[in-house]
């Protein structure tokens, strides 16, 4: 394949309503609403190249898989204690469904919350893994720092925990070494083997990242529940869709949309054989 994406610019989720779940990103992950239109808000977080944009009016589904969710970082331990501790506080004025107690999984330190909206996110901690020498530079740094510098006067401080970057999302896939290989050779990104399960799927110019977690079954989930692939123009999105288009069933896309073009730039989405969405824009 043709394709070279220059960024993994974007991550898409949906939700019952902008004003319950918006409050939870601002107050309680330290997202910044940058624009809102209605039924569509667009995120960004301190330290993170990429935006979140999230989309209103989905079902509720409070039976979402917690492997599903987004992750905002923090700097030390004692944080994801202090994090535990207020929003288990501030449960109800949130309408937090459900919060999980401390975990340490795949090197961190973390906990999951699950907003009114239904999706869980997970407040995770590397202090530990960044103790040892080799703990920032294996695949492809994403459990390194995402910032310079912690923001020690942040307005989260005083909750006792400051989130300092979004950091990433996840998907599923039947067989993790064949997903691996279609992220590569179709998508053009980079995905690391981190177990034998799970894949971290990132562009090599930044930290974030998206995590592919073997599943017994393919998830099938809204197109807007997605990740968006930045190409370098319009006519390098035009160009990988017709080569897409004419590769179909080789690359095992189970959908291909329609090229959408409106003179600034141009986007389209596709559903691979997992049913996970991605989406290529310029």
């Amino acid at each position: 394949m043709s394709i070279r994406p220059i960024a993994l610019s974007g991550a898409h989720m949906e939700c019952v309503s902008l004003d319950e779940t918006g409050p939870v990103l601002t107050d309680l992950l330290r997202f910044a609403e940058v624009s809102r239109t209605p039924g569509t808000a667009i995120f960004r977080h301190p330290h993170s190249s990429w935006t979140l944009t999230v989309h209103e009016g989905a079902q509720s589904y409070p039976d979402r898989p917690r492997h599903h969710h987004f992750g905002v970082r923090v700097e030390h331990r004692a944080e994801i204690d202090a994090a535990w501790e207020y929003l288990t506080a501030h449960r109800d004025e949130y309408g937090l469904r459900q919060i999980d107690p401390q975990v340490v999984r795949h090197g961190s330190y973390s906990i999951h919350l699950q907003e009114p909206g239904t999706n869980f996110w997970e407040i995770e901690c590397y202090e530990d893994v960044l103790r040892k020498d080799s703990g920032e530079e294996r695949l492809g740094g994403v459990r390194s720092r995402h910032w310079d510098h912690a923001d020690e006067d942040a307005p989260a401080s005083a909750r006792g925990y400051t989130p300092l970057a979004f950091t990433h999302g996840t998907l599923g896939a039947t067989d993790a070494d064949a997903y691996g290989h279609f992220v590569e050779a179709v998508l053009g990104l980079e995905a690391h083997r981190a177990y034998a399960a799970v894949r971290y799927i990132k562009h090599p110019a930044t930290k974030h990242f998206v995590v592919a977690l073997q599943v017994p079954e393919p998830q099938s989930f809204s197109p807007n529940f997605r990740f968006t692939i930045g190409l370098e123009s319009a006519q390098a999105v035009e160009d990988a869709h017709a080569e897409l288009a004419a590769r179909r069933s080789e690359v095992g896309l189970t959908d291909l949309g329609s090229l959408e073009a409106d003179g600034a730039g141009a986007s389209f989405i596709l559903r691979d054989v997992n049913g996970n969405w991605w989406e290529l824009a310029a």
